[in-house]
Parts: C-alpha cells; sequence; structure tokens
C-alpha cells in the first residue's frame, strides 16, 4: 500500500482581511488530528513563493489550504491556483469559486442569474449619491465591507435609515478599506448560517445565529463575534429547516463549491430566505468557529472526524469513485425533522 503524503499550508499573512481556517494553533491542532492518523503529515510555513515551490517539490498526494490567499512582495498569489498549476491536489475550492467568497457582488450575481433569492444591494463610495432620491435601493440599508470576514466593519451604525446615516457609514468603511462599499436591502428576520460537506452526499448542518439586541435591531457586529455573545442553536421547527437547508443546498451548487463552505442566510420580517454570502474557508477552530460546531450540534460528529472526512474527500475525490463510508451521510439529522 502507497505512503499517503499530506501538507498543511499555513499562511501567516496578518494583513489578509479574508477568511482563514484561523489562528496558527488552530491550524496546529488541525495538523495533530491528521498526523494522528496519516504518519507522513508535514505542517508546512509559507511565506513566500520558494516556499510553495519547495512544497511543489516534494510532490505531496494533498495539500490542506487553510486560507485562500498568500501575499509576496505584495504580490497576490491564489493557492489553488498555484497548487493546480503544478498539479497537485488541495482542499477547498477552484480560484474561480474562491473569488465568490471576496467579492460579495460576484457570488450574489451569480445566485441572482441562478434564480436565487438575494437581497437588492448596489456599490458605494463617498459623495456618490448626492440626495437619498439617487440610491437604488430604499431605506432601511445594510451597510457593509465588500471583502472582509467575521463581520469586520459591522456595528451598530451598519444600519441605516436616513441619508446622513448612510453618508457616514459608507465614507467610515472607504476610508479603511480604500474600495467601493456594499450596501444591501436590509432584512429583518431571523438569520442563520449553514455548514455544508459535499463527501458522498451532501452533509448539511443549518444553525440559527440569534445576535443582541442593539437598539431594537440584532446585527451580527464585529464586537458581537469577538465576544462571543451571539447565540447558535438547532433549528427545531422543520418548514424552516427545509427551506433554510434548500436554498443553502441551492446556493452551493450554483456557485460551484468544491468540498466544504458555508452558506449564510437570512429571512425578511415575513420569513423569506435570502442568500446572504459565502464562506468558502470557513473558521475550523475546535469549539467556537460555526462550521464544526454546526455538526457537533447535530451530534453528526465531532471535531476530529470533521477534520478527516475533510482530508478523506479530497483524497477521494481524486483516487477513488467513492468516499468512506464510515461517517454519517444523512443530508438531515432524523431528530431535527422529527414529528
Amino acid at each position: 500500500m502507497s505512503v499517503t503524503n499530506i501538507e498543511v499550508i499555513i499562511i501567516p499573512n496578518e494583513n489578509l482581511k479574508n477568511t482563514a481556517f484561523g489562528s496558527y494553533k488552530t491550524c496546529e491542532g488541525i495538523y495533530n488530528v491528521i498526523a494522528a492518523k496519516y504518519a507522513n503529515t508535514k505542517m508546512t510555513l509559507c511565506n513566500d513563493l520558494n516556499d510553495l515551490q519547495a512544497v511543489v517539490d516534494r510532490k505531496p498526494d494533498l495539500v490542506v489550504l487553510t486560507n485562500k490567499i498568500m501575499l509576496d512582495n505584495s504580490q497576490k498569489i491564489w493557492l489553488s491556483e498555484y497548487f493546480a498549476a503544478h498539479n497537485i491536489n488541495y482542499t477547498g475550492s477552484s480560484k474561480k469559486v474562491l473569488q465568490y467568497d471576496v467579492d460579495k457582488t460576484s457570488s450574489k450575481r451569480q445566485i441572482i442569474a441562478s434564480g436565487i433569492n438575494t437581497a437588492r444591494f448596489f456599490m458605494a463610495t463617498p459623495d456618490q449619491f448626492k440626495t437619498s432620491e439617487e440610491l437604488p435601493v430604499d431605506f432601511p440599508l445594510f451597510v457593509k465591507p465588500l471583502d472582509s470576514a467575521n463581520s469586520e466593519g459591522i456595528d451598530e451604525n451598519s444600519f441605516v435609515t436616513d441619508f446622513a446615516g448612510f453618508q457616514a457609514k459608507v465614507k467610515q468603511l472607504y476610508d479603511i478599506y480604500q474600495q467601493p462599499i456594499l450596501v444591501e436591502q436590509f432584512l429583518a428576520g431571523r438569520e442563520f448560517t449553514v455548514a455544508i460537506i459535499a463527501a458522498q452526499t451532501m452533509l448539511i448542518a443549518p444553525i440559527e445565529i440569534v445576535a443582541p439586541l442593539e437598539n431594537n435591531i440584532r446585527i451580527l457586529s464585529a464586537k458581537t463575534k469577538t465576544d462571543n455573545t451571539e447565540i447558535i442553536q438547532k433549528i427545531t421547527d422543520p418548514e424552516i429547516y427545509k427551506q433554510v437547508s434548500a436554498i443553502a443546498k441551492a446556493s452551493f451548487e450554483a456557485l460551484g463549491v468544491t468540498d466544504y463552505g458555508r452558506i449564510d442566510i437570512k429571512m425578511d420580517a415575513q420569513n423569506k430566505c435570502y442568500f446572504l454570502e459565502a464562506n468558502l474557508t470557513p473558521g475550523m477552530t475546535r469549539d467556537s468557529s460555526y462550521f464544526p460546531k454546526s455538526y457537533d450540534l447535530y451530534s453528526m460528529f465531532g471535531y476530529d472526524d470533521l477534520i478527516l472526512l475533510l482530508i478523506e474527500s479530497a483524497l477521494n475525490r481524486i483516487k477513488f469513485d467513492q468516499t468512506p463510508t464510515d461517517y454519517p451521510t444523512e443530508t438531515i439529522p432524523n431528530n431535527t425533522l422529527a414529528a
């Protein structure tokens, strides 16, 4: 039997604002889980192209990408594109698909083209619009950065009900991010995130996120996520479970996601579901990240089994015709839809 060589690639760029698995400690923990099963597993810190080339020279069977992008002297390198060009198998989606994560408007356009609901939106820069009558979408609005992660740039002022608030928030974010700002129709309903793994069948684990009230509005702000003051819980209503799962699955497929991803969904005041955004390199921190906690809440599998499932699915995607059978394959846990 041939030996399986795996490398866990860690990118130390602290100034990258895109989503990633988590801290060095989180990535080290992932490495330890994989190494316990696959003896020929290596953890590699990549700072530049020379480090990436050294990985290619070793020809591993799989590289585990804990981030999407590496910066080398201000040059942006998409890791999946780099390893694909060298015929190295990697976890996660291709560059084309990952760009839906980095540019929220591109994912929304793809979602709309696929006939899936998403909130009306437009892009804005300071002083682009002179009056509220010029705005393409009516108030209330939600203003946030185009490509940030972990609710960065989102606070109580992201919810705007008048033109002065709109102008102030757009200018604040533009001064920080130096790019056009995403403005969406505000959806007043419940918020969900849906973890999905594309294994032998699609493993779906939707959870509800209940942010604390701020001025009678629930906003999943950066501070809320940092302080862990939001509540995450299983969806106990079978109809809502089905509705949220269905739009998440459709979005996952419409975007062409490979292996795994997290789809954010929000309802309007009439409980109609809308695609919010996709997180295609979701956080993997044990005991805190939404992705592993989603499966844990439904008792589908624990953290170590989750990591190994992601690895084995990626290996089997290339080598075999089917994925392992020693993991749950139910798309919807039985206890969720019980009468």
